[in-house]
């Protein structure tokens, strides 16, 4: 049997996986200046929308990292990146602090238990004697990039260059994590 290019594609697919989740993630610390200005938040409101997104976080990701694995990875993580990008879409309609609490725990339910369904298509594609280093180039390199990414793509480019909405800016990358 001819070795096949699967895995290449497989770990590819995980970094962008990984990369999309940060990206996703790091926007919203880019619109807290014009939700102030927009909405007149103080710190503390900030903090509790902050919040929704690390309680939902830490509370779905056992479920979900058993989800997971007995109703396989696939199917489970395409349902999470389904989420999270709706989630992330919604922050842009979202008309209240309530509802952007909302969104923001639909992102935050969202992306809980995707880095235990990397660890897990990590385990089933490939050898132990590289396993590790796969991971940690999903998880932190590939994932530090979406997090920059997120600076120059959101930050600079989509809310500076083009002077876009950032309504319309998480739409664009909600859009983007559908596709």
């Amino acid at each position: 049997d001819r070795p096949t290019n699967v895995r290449r594609r497989i770990f590819a697919l995980a970094c962008a996986t990984s990369w999309l989740l940060y990206l996703h993630r790091y926007t919203f610390s880019l619109v807290k200046p014009k939700l102030v200005e927009e909405w007149q938040l103080g710190s503390d409101q900030l903090g509790l929308l902050d919040s929704g997104f690390s309680f939902c976080y830490t509370a779905f990701q056992v479920p979900l990292g058993f989800a997971a694995d007995a109703l396989g990875v696939h199917l489970v993580l395409t349902g999470m990146i389904v989420v999270w990008s709706i989630g992330l879409g919604l922050h842009a309609g979202a008309a209240t602090t309530t509802g952007l609490w909302l969104a923001r725990g639909m992102l935050g339910a969202g992306q809980s238990a995707v880095f235990a369904s990397l660890n897990r298509i990590s385990r089933l594609w490939f050898v132990p004697a590289v396993r590790t280093t796969q991971q940690g180039f999903v998880a932190v390199t590939a994932g530090r990039i979406g997090g920059m990414s997120a600076n120059l793509l959101f930050g600079s480019l989509l809310l500076g260059i083009f002077a876009m909405p950032w309504r319309d800016a998480f739409y664009l990358f909600a859009g983007l994590g559908l596709a």
